[in-house]
């Protein structure tokens, strides 16, 4: 008989994960799923630690359960709204949600704009950091979220250290980073890989900026990676990754920091990262530095 199940708000599976719950399916299908399942594919941005974007889909097929959209957002303003839906057309406003407002500007503009409690949002972590370290100076409070992500900033840079035979001033440290990515990506068995480290190489050259040694460049790294968890009087500049499930006030996008066009519809991790990136805003969201490539549905009046 059919059994009832609790529901989660969403779950995403690894390809082994769904094998093991798909061989469940031949003994008894009616005891594991029967109609119900919890999950946004629109959501699914894990591929490179293996999870499946459709897992969904197939669960929904294998088991033939009826799919119950939960397609209106409570936390967006219908603007925001209105820019996710040209990647995920059945994304609706609630109906009391506020008209909400959006911005174009440039570089210069968003750190004078940006304040505390606002996010800033890239597809990778590299051009978070100049932007971070140009807010520090101007005296604001920024740091990029993710202490992980500068613990291993931090021991690349002491083992690219160990390289310099003693020298431990930054220009020895940028020529052992080069020689090391060059090797590195020859040795890269994908492209996830290959873009981690393109990442890396290039946080560590912009960190680098300014810095006399390698001392001065770990206290920089130490100083500038936390976990905010969305901190109200912090700067947050973040991946789209590390904002997941997270949302502020107002959220500036870094455009070009994306893959591809932001018109593309279809389930993709692509698409599904740039929808993300775009619902963490609950009031005012912000688009820095579009181009034309970017085909942002922006009318021609707001475009810089």
């Amino acid at each position: 008989a059919p059994v009832e199940a609790p529901v989660k708000e969403e779950f995403k599976l690894s390809p082994e994960e769904m094998q093991a719950i798909l061989k469940l399916r031949e003994a008894r299908t009616e005891s594991i799923l029967t109609s119900e399942g919890g999950g946004d594919r629109n959501q699914a941005i894990y591929g490179f630690r293996g999870a499946d974007s459709r897992s969904m889909e197939r669960l929904q097929k294998a088991f033939d359960c009826k799919r119950l959209p939960l397609t209106v957002s409570y936390r967006c303003p219908k603007v925001v709204v209105q820019f996710a839906k040209v990647l995920v057309p059945d994304f609706e406003a609630a109906p009391t949600a506020p008209d909400g407002t959006y911005l174009v500007c440039n570089t210069g503009e968003m750190l004078r704009r940006a304040q505390p409690g606002d996010f800033i949002l890239s597809r990778l972590n590299a051009p978070l950091l100049p932007v971070c370290v140009d807010l520090v100076r101007e005296g604001k409070h920024a740091r990029v979220e993710g202490r992980d992500i500068g613990q291993v900033l931090s021991n690349l840079i002491r083992r690219l250290a160990r390289l310099t035979d003693g020298d431990d001033s930054v220009e020895a440290l940028l020529d052992a980073a080069d020689s090391w990515s060059e090797s590195a990506l020859a040795r890269a068995k994908d492209e996830h890989r290959a873009s981690a480290i393109r990442d890396q190489a290039y946080c560590v050259k912009a960190l680098a900026e300014d810095m006399g040694s390698v001392p001065e460049l770990l206290t920089r790294i130490d100083t500038l990676f936390v976990d905010t968890l969305g901190a109200s009087d912090t700067i947050m500049c973040s991946t789209v990754h590390k904002a997941k499930g997270l949302e502020a006030k107002r959220v500036f996008i870094l455009v070009d920091s994306f893959c591809g066009h932001w018109s593309a519809q279809g389930v993709s991790e692509e698409s599904n990262i740039k929808y993300v990136a775009i619902t963490r805003a609950q009031s005012e969201l912000v688009w820095v530095n579009p181009t034309a490539k970017s085909r942002l549905p922006i009318p021609e009046e707001k475009k810089p």
